[in-house]
């Protein structure tokens, strides 16, 4: 028995954590599992996987008809790739893999941004209820988005994309106990994100020419935006410079315009601290795997289960995170911050690892211990099940 799964997502090399997900996920399937995968995918110039077709998105429509699947899968998240994805929702029986809990920023382009203003008070009273909406038409009133605040958590919007879903898959207690509460009648799998392939990890787990491994090398990955607190992260690495002159901070990832004056740390420390901008795939893994430290401090979470953070478990990097929802989810051996205490916290954990090697090395350990525990094999299994699960079909393990 084989199952058609068709599965609508971004596709590498679309600048998308999602996208290298989906890639993975459908690799453990094809590899694992007794399935026949398609990909329906924007992408104009997607990258090829041996065993799996791949076709433009709207093709979707004349396969469909012409030969229905067993299972279609929809990868959502908050990127722009999404927006075209409501459709395919609403047309047809599909189970969603929702990685970002927070839609909201989606609704408001296909709202706001269209000038469909009532549209969009109209869905959050729907699912919020008056005060909600009066609340938000107040703060847009006054030129301020919601979906730039802390509060945004508690309106999510991920509702208009999960009331037509057959089920959903997550990869965090968080985000399952949200949806479970506002849809108790949707099923909702927990499943563990995969991000990259083992080979592709493998590849990867080797030092970057740039990282001088004499001196302690703390990373920070992904677009650097308000929300990923960079600041706090580049103040504690000037305090620590002044006490160890071996420290690097390494910031990987484009700089957001709100976040351009933290160029300026760069040139007051004489590249100590260095903004790499956007670096290629292979390259920003293998910068991760260079690292000490890696360090993840967004706040407020959107909800997300941050690429980052798997990328650094599986190269078993040791990892810093704060204390808040997903991030929390995290392995015991991960430095948990509390948002209130952020950067003396994040000082004190930095300086006792400088000063004492020998507990950096037993962390190490740990961090080396998990990775080698990441089974791609077991965790597309699990996830098989969960999607055979929904179309009533066993899983023949």
């Amino acid at each position: 028995m084989s199952v058609r799964i068709a599965t609508i997502c971004p596709w590498p090399e679309q600048p998308s954590g999602i996208a290298d997900s989906a890639y993975a996920h459908v690799k453990a399937l094809v590899d694992h599992c007794p399935c026949e995968v398609v990909i329906y995918t924007e992408n104009p110039n997607p990258v090829a996987m041996d065993g799996v077709t791949i076709h433009a998105l709207e093709d979707f429509h004349a396969h469909e008809q012409q030969s229905p699947y067993d299972a279609i899968v929809v990868h959502m998240g908050n990127n722009e790739f999404h927006v075209n994805y409501l459709e395919y929702l609403e047309r047809y029986t599909c189970i969603v893999h929702l990685h970002d809990m927070v839609l909201h920023h989606l609704v408001t382009k296909m709202t706001l941004v269209e000038n469909k203003t009532q549209e969009y008070f109209s869905i959050l009273e729907k699912h919020y209820g008056t005060n909600v909406r009066e609340m938000v038409e107040a703060l847009v009133a006054k030129g301020c988005g919601v979906w730039d605040l802390p509060c945004v958590i508690d309106m999510p919007l991920f509702e208009p994309f999960l009331e037509h879903a057959s089920a959903c898959l997550v990869s965090s207690d968080f985000v399952a106990g949200r949806v479970r509460a506002a849809m108790p009648e949707l099923p909702v799998h927990r499943i563990d994100l995969l991000l990259h392939t083992s080979e592709r990890i493998a590849a990867s787990c080797r030092k970057h020419a740039d990282v001088d491994d004499t001196c302690f090398n703390i990373g920070v990955f992904g677009i650097v935006s308000p929300f990923k607190k960079v600041d706090v992260m580049a103040r504690v690495a000037e305090r620590l410079l002044s006490e160890h002159d071996n420290v690097r901070l390494h910031v990987v990832g484009s700089v957001s315009e709100p976040c351009r004056d933290l160029l300026e740390f760069e040139r007051r420390t004489d590249g100590r601290i260095r903004f790499y901008g956007r670096v290629n795939e292979d390259d920003f893994m293998c910068l991760q795997s260079s690292m000490h430290v890696n360090c993840a401090l967004r706040y407020p979470t959107m909800g997300e289960t941050s690429g980052v953070v798997v990328d650094s478990l599986s190269v078993g990097v040791p990892l810093v995170v704060v204390d808040v929802g997903s991030y929390s989810e995290t392995p015991e051996c991960v430095k948990k911050l509390s948002v209130q205490d952020m950067e003396e916290e994040l000082y004190s954990y930095l300086r006792n690892l400088l000063r004492f090697p020998e507990h950096y090395a037993h962390l190490k350990e740990l961090f080396s211990l998990y990775s080698s525990c990441m089974d791609s094999r077991a965790q597309g299994i699990v996830y098989f099940k969960a999607i055979m699960k929904e179309i009533s079909l066993q899983a023949p393990f």
